[in-house]
């Protein structure tokens, strides 16, 4: 996992990881307890792997 802050208070968070069947959710369900509105995300699976991008921002 890789966090890049950005100009007004967004986020990226690259993360990379072995695919498995629910990776998505529980990452998504990571994010949101730490208080991160998830605006977009681009998700890569290839070879049993995954590459995904989120830009958030914190909730205010």
């Amino acid at each position: 996992v890789e966090v890049r802050e950005r100009e007004g208070g967004t986020v990226d968070i690259h993360v990379s990881c072995t695919h498995k069947s629910g990776i998505l959710h529980l990452t998504m369900k990571a994010l949101d307890s730490l208080g991160l509105d998830v605006h977009q995300a681009v998700i890569n699976c290839f070879n049993g792997f995954s590459i995904d991008v989120f830009k958030a921002k914190v909730y205010s």
